[in-house]
């Protein structure tokens, strides 16, 4: 799932190596737009010079309120003037 935030945009993902399930990747292509994803700059980030989102920090599910990536997606107001091209005009239409 992609969050778009003033200062850039982050993606977030099931964290693929962690077996019990409950933890995030949330990756970024700059530093500062994870900083401000996480609410300020962060010991916990990493960077991996190699990968497409080069910072990434591990959070847990509870971050977003115990919801998963696409139940806060859905939930989120359309930033488009066209609804229509929203997932959320999407769920409207269905």
């Amino acid at each position: 799932m992609w969050v778009f935030l003033p200062e850039g945009f982050v993606s977030i993902v099931a964290d693929r190596s962690d077996p019990s399930g409950g933890r995030l990747l949330v990756r970024a292509r700059r530093r500062e737009h994870l900083e401000a994803f996480l609410g300020g700059p962060e010991e916990r980030i990493e960077e991996n010079p190699s990968a497409d989102y080069r910072w990434r920090a591990w959070v847990p599910y509870s971050a977003l309120g115990g919801r998963t990536p696409h139940e806060v997606y859905i939930e989120t107001e359309p930033c488009s003037p066209r609804p229509e091209l929203t997932m959320s005009g999407v769920r409207a239409v269905q």
